[in-house]
């Protein structure tokens, strides 16, 4: 890791001092996880640091060297790709970057998308809570952690407060109004501009109200609030007249649900100050504060520890769809549910293997993954433990397309111990037919994915078919989703 860190700061600090502003993305600069993934369970296939003049992963260097504002929130992004390990320059190519926050963004390109949220270097596992990346960032863009910056002195209001970053301590508390309704306060440590958050029903509706220290003459304030496994939150707050109160109602519930379910981070942006705020232990105030007009949601159904499958509806099809590639292998009866296009292909390279073993045998092995298969990672085994001790998440990517992250086992020790957990990455649609397997993905570790099984059949029909001195075969693409 320590040689990555040299690496990137020699790729990435070889930019001219004025390209700072046109290379640097509106994101605060530092480690950045999938949004699959919580903050201590980083690994090197999950983790991106964002930093001065670009990105880089274990093996990956994106040095940035053209960004143009593509509407907004969005920038399309021109990168050299460079290998770590080498310093030789792979590829140029461009990625759509869509920031929902200072502290979120998600990429775009060819081979699908991904999304990522800012963790707080401390809550990073070894080695990348202990890294010194402060030659790599920018701290003017937000990049140190909170434990580097100065604390920001007390002063008469956000009108005067200095720029920076702050963390705050906090504590929630049921307070009352003048007219006795209830209210849920997060009151602030004495030392940075704001009082407290309040939240209170009016009129059955969820109000957020910021109270600053003194008088201000700030228009507005912006919260962010980022759950652990969810896009961050974020929330203008306008300012109530010449009062130093900031409040607007919420339109849904989905930021106090963020709030009530725990392991948020909240930042607030105060001028040019950024407030960190750990709102932890929300939960019974917020259901006694908003007593009138807020019920906290159900908590969700728990997946069956013995086969990871969901109650029913989308979960159970998606389930269904990725366990059947794992059925398949043990029993030769069964077929794989996948989309018409994905089978196409399966049969264009069987077929085509078949016609060029005619004409020249033992020259197509491989070309059809016999060699070992992505779906299990494996040539040979248990395949009904892979289907017995199968879970899957399920990552939504658009309406009606998913990607599902298959966990199992794939034999048992000596004494009975289920040893050997993999992890596979499947591209599932719904189409006509229910939920339907497109493809098996592969992850990189800059966080993107991309074709593991789809990819490669289709270039082995490709080589297969030049052989036979046939056209280029017309591939069906990926498949589209019912509505």
């Amino acid at each position: 890791m320590l040689a990555f860190h040299a690496s990137l700061l020699a790729a990435l600090g070889s930019a001219p001092a004025h390209a700072g502003n046109a290379n640097t993305l509106p994101l605060r600069q530092g480690y950045y996880v999938s949004t699959d993934t919580a903050c201590n369970n980083a690994s090197e296939a999950t983790i991106t640091l964002v930093a001065r003049y670009g990105t880089g992963s274990e093996h990956e260097l994106e040095r940035f060297k053209k960004i143009v504002p593509a509407g907004p929130g969005v920038w399309r992004v021109t990168y050299d790709l460079i290998d770590d390990d080498t310093g030789r320059h792979q590829e140029t190519a461009t990625d759509t970057y869509k920031i929902t926050s200072p502290t979120a963004y998600s990429v775009v390109n060819g081979n699908g998308s991904y999304a990522m949220r800012y963790c707080p270097q401390a809550s990073l596992p070894d080695p990348w809570n202990t890294n010194n990346i402060s030659k790599l960032i920018n701290p003017a863009a937000g990049g140190a952690i909170p434990s580097e910056e100065p604390a920001v002195p007390a002063g008469p209001g956000p009108a005067t407060a200095a720029a920076g970053r702050v963390q705050a301590t906090a504590q929630w508390s049921v307070s009352h109004s003048p007219s006795g309704s209830p209210v849920a306060r997060l009151s602030l440590t004495p030392g940075v501009p704001i009082r407290a958050i309040e939240l209170a029903c009016l009129d059955r509706t969820v109000a957020l109200g910021v109270l600053t220290v003194g008088p201000s003459n700030l228009t507005g304030i912006t919260l962010v609030l980022s759950p652990p496994d969810r896009t961050p939150l974020s929330l203008a707050v306008p300012r109530r007249g010449t009062t130093s109160t900031f409040a607007v109602p919420l339109g849904d519930t989905r930021l106090v649900d963020a709030l009530a379910g725990g392991a948020a981070v909240m930042q607030l942006a105060v001028g040019r100050l950024q407030i960190g705020i750990n709102p932890a232990g929300a939960a019974t105030t917020l259901r006694q504060g908003l007593a009138g007009c807020y019920t906290p949601p159900a908590a969700p159904a728990t997946p069956s520890p013995a086969t990871g499958r969901s109650p029913a509806g989308d979960e159970a099809g998606i389930f269904a769809a990725v366990r059947s590639e794992y059925l398949a292998f043990e029993n030769d009866n069964t077929k794989p549910l996948r989309t018409p296009g994905f089978n196409a292909i399966w049969a264009t390279c069987s077929a085509t293997q078949d016609a060029l073993e005619k004409k020249a045998p033992d020259s197509s092995f491989g070309e059809c993954m016999e060699e070992g298969s992505p779906v299990c990672q494996c040539q040979d085994g248990d395949f009904a433990l892979m289907a017995q001790s199968l879970k899957v998440a399920i990552t939504p990517l658009s309406p009606g397309v998913v990607r599902a992250t298959a966990t199992f086992y794939s034999s048992r020790s000596e004494t009975g111990k289920l040893i050997d957990s993999r992890t596979v990455y499947f591209r599932v649609v719904r189409v006509a037919e229910g939920w339907r397997v497109d493809d098996v993905l592969a992850k990189t570790k800059t966080g993107k994915f991309s074709s593991e099984l789809r990819a490669p059949l289709l270039e082995g029909i490709a080589r297969m078919r030049r052989k036979l001195k046939l056209a280029p075969w017309p591939a069906p693409p990926l498949a589209l989703p019912v509505r």
